[in-house]
């Protein structure tokens, strides 16, 4: 119908900034344990739809899963996440305008979030340890798709992605890890298309074909990242085995309309002498800034050494590792 049309879909919670499924265990003086297992499908997806006559604006939010293991006192800390064989988990942020000028801007937060942490008592022989542990045989997919296309003036569409999987493992005075083990299909990406579109000014001799522009720009800021004592710890290790697939893919599509082109134009000289270079800047634009990320930090911490009359506490160094195996692609 005539007039202006506006969609927004938004999953998530805690004022739009927290996951849409956290899941959150908490111990004091023992262990904490947080695990999802996923035999079916797990779908958490903000879909957005817009179409007008004149202006369509489509908006959709969504943050995913956020799963927490807090161990203080001296015990374990563990987040497991398993995704089966034959199972399905995805994290979708889809927005779609139609319209004479259309907007489309769809954001992913995150998909999948862990953090573990075991916090020991400082001073204190040993300490609980951390692990953040995520096991892939399905396909696991974190997207965020834009669709601008406009009828009559210009597209503009919008794909932005905070992190698709981040794992974070910390112990104070114990063994902290992240390991993501795949062997089946992980897809992380942002997609955005946009198409411009013409209208004719004016009748007669005087009539103007009107070109719009298009365009579209998308953005992944990390699709696996894990980090292991990030804010101290004593042992650490960031572990990664591929088997499977991992894309991690930023795309931007931009056509119709004028091209989609935008021009600038610096001048050389002065008077006679200028000389004036217009240059053309494309009407897409994709950015990955992390594809893969690992922070791997090892400190102090107190222990035990030697045995029986002789034992003693003192301090020992920790050890840092970080790895990547991979016999996929």
């Amino acid at each position: 119908r005539s007039g202006s049309g506006r969609a927004s879909a938004l999953v998530a919670s805690i004022q739009g900034s927290g996951p849409a499924l956290i899941q959150e265990a908490i111990a004091t003086g023992g262990d904490a344990t947080a695990n999802i297992t996923n035999t079916g499908a797990l779908t958490i997806g903000a879909r957005a739809h817009a179409m007008a006559d004149e202006t369509a604006l489509a908006f959709a939010t969504a943050n995913g899963i956020g799963q927490i293991a807090d161990a203080f006192g001296g015990g374990d800390a563990n987040a497991t996440i398993s995704n089966a064989t034959g199972a399905t988990l995805a994290v979708l942020a889809s927005a779609t305008a139609t319209g004479a000028t259309a907007v489309a801007r769809p954001n992913v937060g995150f998909g999948l979030v862990q953090i573990a942490s075991a916090t020991g008592t400082a001073g204190t022989p040993g300490g609980g340890n951390a692990n953040a542990t995520l096991t892939n045989n399905g396909p696991l997919t974190v997207a965020a798709n834009a669709a601008a296309n406009a009828t009559a003036g210009t597209g503009s569409a919008l794909a932005l992605m905070g992190a698709g999987v981040i794992q974070e493992a910390t112990a104070t005075n114990g063994a902290a890890s992240a390991s993501l083990v795949n062997a089946g299909t992980i897809n992380i990406s942002a997609n955005a298309n946009a198409v411009a579109g013409s209208r004719v000014v004016g009748v007669g001799a005087t009539a103007t074909t009107v070109h719009g522009d298009a365009y579209a720009a998308d953005s992944i800021q990390t699709g696996l990242g894990q980090l292991v004592n990030f804010s101290g710890g004593v042992d650490g290790t960031a572990t990664l085995k591929n088997s499977g697939t991992i894309n991690i893919t930023a795309a931007a599509n931009a056509g119709g309309g004028a091209n989609a082109a935008f021009t600038t134009s610096t001048t050389f000289g002065t008077g006679t002498t200028a000389t004036t270079i217009t240059t053309p800047i494309p009407g897409a634009q994709a950015f990955l800034q992390i594809g893969v990320g690992q922070i791997v930090n090892a400190g102090t911490g107190t222990a035990v050494i030697g045995a029986g009359a002789a034992a003693t506490t003192g301090t020992v160094a920790g050890n840092a590792l970080a790895s990547q195996t991979n016999s996929g692609t």
